[in-house]
């Protein structure tokens, strides 16, 4: 499923990235970037991606400004939060699929394969 594709994993937690990287390596994914804040990539260049992981949290901008930027890319982003629902008031966002922590090895797949799918279906014009 990832076999090729580069993923962008934003999570301040390292334990939990470390989850999601060997989750995702098991699914042939060999080209991961890390960042341990939005922030981080957002005061630099945006990476090329296939699709990213992102955490966003209440009353914090900058997950939910990379989520928008991965987005109006065409790349698709995961959002996940240890919040209730972080993308109330963030309606640039809300589209975006949200999974709440702690979740699943399958919850993080499913949700990863949801979103390839949506990138490769054609268009509705």
């Amino acid at each position: 499923m990832l076999k090729d594709k580069t993923v962008v994993i934003v999570e301040g937690e390292v334990l939990i990235a470390l989850d999601i990287q060997r989750d995702l390596a098991e699914e042939n994914a060999n080209n991961i970037i890390f960042a341990r804040s939005s922030r981080e990539i957002l005061d630099g260049s945006l990476p090329q991606a296939d699709i990213a992981i992102v955490e966003i949290a209440p009353g914090e901008e900058d997950g939910a400004e990379l989520a928008r930027r991965f987005d109006s890319f065409g790349t698709p982003c995961i959002l996940t939060s240890a919040d209730h629902d972080p993308r109330q008031g963030l309606p640039d966002v809300a589209h975006l699929p949200l999974l709440a922590k702690p979740f699943s090895r399958e919850q993080l797949l499913d949700a990863v394969r949801s979103a390839l799918a949506r990138r490769s279906a054609p268009q509705a014009e």
